[in-house]
């Protein structure tokens, strides 16, 4: 359950209980929650509060595309449920991690409202991640993705047989559970977990990670974000095949039908705190590199 909404108010000069003056650059702000988390519903009501202290109005979440900047309590799911809504509109997202891992995430409940009161200031930058466009089998409406898309066997146990293709060039045939799209954003979440390679988030880049293959020969492969890559179902078996979008969504596939991927036109902007590398959230959250 989810519950949105967007502030605005002229960019202004405004009370801070803690840091006397703060100069507001936003003119207008969107607010979302994970509901079904309890400790995001209770910060939900405080941060009206602290926005209302900061002369700040909550309003209704008819309009978000007048929003210059949003607000996720929750964690990585949060922000990637709202990534296709975000992206066309360019509102870029401060997440805020009551999850587990919160690698999307710019801070936790214990340092919200410093990090906020840094947000009006204008002394949080921005990140700019390329997210994948997946276009399904009947064509129509490209569906926008921030992590990965993935193409797998649904409740049976058997393997699938997946063809791709590199601008029109076929890269081969592969046998397992599934193959795995990802961006250099999503190379650390599920495609890291079947053994596919970390990329920086802020390069252009998609990853293609086969799961559990039955052969030694299919491995990852990285190729250029201008590249269309096709994935056609090409086993005859009367077996579920799914096609996940981000963990989010999904949809199903075919004997002999494909999708198509590509990079998104757009891109998520993800608020993050300048003074936290990449490399660092690593070794934080995955412990990377330690013995």
């Amino acid at each position: 359950m989810w519950i949105g909404g967007y502030l605005t108010n002229p960019a202004k000069i405004v009370k801070s209980g803690t840091n006397g003056i703060i100069l507001s650059i936003l003119n207008s702000i969107a607010l979302f929650a994970n509901l079904d988390k309890p400790p995001a519903r209770k910060e939900l009501a405080r941060l009206r509060l602290w926005f209302k202290n900061h002369g700040v109005r909550v309003l209704s979440s008819a309009n978000l595309i007048q929003a210059e900047a949003a607000i996720a309590l929750g964690g990585d799911g949060t922000i990637l449920s709202l990534a296709p809504e975000l992206i066309p509109l360019g509102i870029p997202i401060l997440g805020v991690n009551i999850g587990r891992l919160g690698f999307l995430t710019a801070t936790d409940v214990a340092k919200l409202y410093p990090t906020l009161e840094k947000l009006l200031k204008g002394r949080l930058a921005i990140s700019e991640r390329m997210a994948l466009a997946v276009e399904p089998p009947s064509g129509g409406i490209k569906r926008l993705v921030l992590n990965d898309c993935v193409v797998k066997v649904g409740r049976t146990s058997r393997t699938v047989e997946l063809s791709a293709w590199i601008n029109n060039q076929h890269l081969g045939t592969f046998v397992g559970d599934g193959l795995i799209l990802a961006s250099p954003t999503g190379s650390t979440a599920y495609s890291l977990a079947a053994g596919g390679p970390v990329v920086h988030p802020t390069m252009d880049a998609i990853i293609l990670t086969p799961i559990s293959p039955h052969s030694l020969t299919q491995r990852p492969v990285i190729f250029p974000a201008d590249r269309e890559v096709r994935i056609r179902y090409e086993c005859p078996r009367r077996q579920e095949v799914l096609v996940s979008l981000d963990g989010q969504r999904s949809f199903p596939l075919r004997a002999g039908q494909e999708i198509r991927v590509r990079q998104a036109e757009r891109r998520l902007k993800i608020y993050y705190n300048p003074e936290q590398h990449f490399f660092g959230l690593l070794q934080q959250k995955l412990k990377w590199g330690e013995r």
